[in-house]
């Protein structure tokens, strides 16, 4: 609003000086002096148009640096709320747009904590019977393989907790770090870490040979799938 009236005022006195040289010629009288006089206008004319031009670019270039301020704000705050008191707090990345499908929005709600992603991981795995970590949620895997490892253990009616990596790349890395393994899913059963959705399809299909799988998974069958 300030830089519209700035811009109104601007024109107006380039109008109230082009009014005052065209009406008020002297002490311009001869033919030589009222020539001079018209290349004067001409050169003030063309004087006030380049100062408004000047004028109107500075404008315009701080109007863009306060646009774009803005998000850089926004950014600076969310990235705000994964520090706490000098340690990493938690909280989803995906934004929960009311636009948004509510299949798509975050289901993983990780609370602002004093504890590392790590201790959350270790934590994650030795309370979980069935812990897996997959793109997507057992009721919507955004990839083949997570889509895999939770058919395979759907067979067995097992508690299912899960966490989904794609909302927040320090949780995925962590739990890199923690299994020492790059690939997702990672799955873990009863504190061990057992594989990938290929490790936990073929000891699915060993089960007519010695029943691997379901001897891990014996005394959790008959539970339901849980997201976190």
């Amino acid at each position: 609003m300030g830089a519209t009236i700035l811009i109104v005022k601007k024109f107006s006195f380039v109008l109230q000086t082009l009014q005052a040289l065209c009406l008020n010629p002297a002490p311009f009288h001869s033919p030589n002096s009222q020539t001079l006089h018209s290349l004067w206008v001409i050169f003030m004319v063309e004087s006030l148009i380049h100062k408004s031009a000047r004028t109107l670019w500075s404008l315009a270039a701080e109007l863009g640096k306060s646009m774009a301020a803005v998000p850089a704000a926004r950014s600076d705050a969310s990235a705000a709320t994964f520090f706490c008191r000098g340690v990493i707090c938690y909280s989803t990345t995906v934004p929960n747009d009311p636009d948004t499908h509510e299949d798509f929005r975050p289901t993983i709600k990780l609370e602002s904590s004093s504890l590392s992603l790590t201790d959350i991981v270790e934590q994650d795995v030795k309370e979980k019977p069935v812990m897996i970590y997959m793109k997507g949620v057992p009721d919507l895997p955004r990839c083949g393989f997570s889509s895999l490892a939770v058919r395979v253990l759907k067979e067995y009616s097992v508690p299912i907790s899960a966490r989904n990596i794609l909302e927040n790349v320090e949780l995925k890395n962590a739990v890199k770090a923690y299994s020492n393994w790059p690939t997702f899913p990672q799955i873990f059963i009863k504190g061990e870490f057992i594989g990938g959705s290929d490790i936990i399809l073929n000891m699915h299909q060993c089960f007519t040979r010695n029943g691997e799988l379901k001897e891990k998974l014996k005394d959790i069958m008959g539970g339901s799938e849980k997201a976190e």
